[in-house]
């Protein structure tokens, strides 16, 4: 059988089988590190699905179909800017961890740290990885030229921090799922244990004692965790940028160290902090 047409090799329709995906789906896909899910997530979301007629919606960052964009839709750099602020909000309150005894004080100095040394290091990130995609000509990209791919047409620096959110929520669950056997070892002010019985105080201070030992290992689930998430980085970031794999290790590596050294430097201003 003879082809009357040449086959097409770009067709500039828009396809994106998990803009009708559930939500559960398109979380089981992060967790798994699907690549698909990533560019779903970082580009198409919220765009318009197929219709009837077999038309498609514009893309998130109107680079793909032939369709006016949705007005109910926000603007593609809006939205990744309202992601940023939600999962933001949301990776502050699962890393920022306030013991039952803390003082009101103590717990709005945690979240502050805790949301210096995010933003250290997503700045960080950031940072190394623009200076990078700068060096390779990829970005910013001069008007008229020509693209090399799709991610280059649609990408924003917003889009950097946003990969590392994302990433962060399964490692964030895994931790506080893990954070049922750790949990901290004075749950009683000292002034409620004061006021029982002896023999009942012993007993909760043998208690306080044991859950102390698992408390130590703490640390090990705390690093494992970190872990799990900068190779999830590290996966993200290679979805997104044009990067070499000594190059993506570098970035996640550049913004651990942002990280620490702010972290270094609270605990030196504020000692009672750690």
């Amino acid at each position: 059988m003879q082809l009357t047409h040449p086959p097409q090799t770009h067709c500039g329709a828009f396809i994106d089988p998990l803009i009708e995906a559930p939500v559960l789906l398109l979380l089981l896909d992060l967790v798994l590190l699907k690549p698909g899910v990533f560019l779903h997530l970082l580009f198409n979301r919220a765009s318009a699905p197929l219709d009837a007629g077999g038309g498609v919606g514009a893309g998130a960052g109107g680079a793909a179909g032939t369709a006016e964009p949705q007005p109910a839709h926000l603007p593609y750099r809006a939205r990744v800017r309202h992601d940023l602020a939600v999962l933001g909000a949301a990776t502050l309150a699962a890393d920022a961890p306030a013991g039952f005894a803390d003082t009101a004080a103590r717990v709005l100095l945690t979240l502050v740290a805790t949301a210096l040394e995010l933003a250290a290091q997503h700045a960080a990130t950031l940072a190394l990885a623009l200076a990078i995609l700068y060096a390779r000509g990829w970005w910013p990209r001069a008007a008229g030229e020509a693209t090399r791919d799709g991610r280059q047409r649609s990408f924003v620096p917003e889009l950097v921090p946003l990969v590392l959110l994302y990433t962060a929520l399964f490692p964030l669950l895994l931790q506080l799922a893990l954070s049922i056997w750790y949990a901290p070892p004075s749950v009683l002010p000292e002034r409620v244990v004061a006021a029982l019985p002896s023999a009942v105080a012993e007993g909760i201070k043998a208690a306080e004692d044991s859950v102390l030992a698992a408390w130590s290992g703490a640390n090990r689930v705390w690093a494992g965790t970190r872990l799990l998430g900068g190779m999830s980085a590290g996966f993200g970031l290679r979805v997104l940028l044009p990067t070499r794999p000594w190059e993506t290790t570098s970035i996640v590596i550049f913004g651990w160290v942002a990280a620490f050294l702010v972290s270094q430097w609270l605990q030196a201003l504020l000692p009672g902090l750690g």
